[in-house]
């Protein structure tokens, strides 16, 4: 599972939290009660990170 810029599909699946829009691949919407999307900011850098409780990333 990977995060990635891209333009969206015809067939992805949107949906709105705490005002950010998401993308998915229909492929993984299945995947999603398994997945925190979140930001880091620590002294090893900052950004947006995708995690897998059930599934190795």
């Amino acid at each position: 599972m990977a995060m990635a810029l891209d333009e969206p599909k015809e067939s992805d699946i949107k949906f709105e939290q705490e005002g950010l829009t998401f993308v998915v691949d229909k492929q993984l919407a299945n995947y999603l009660p398994y997945v925190t999307v979140g930001y880091r900011n620590s002294w090893l850098g900052k950004g947006l990170f995708v995690e897998s409780g059930r599934f190795g990333c």
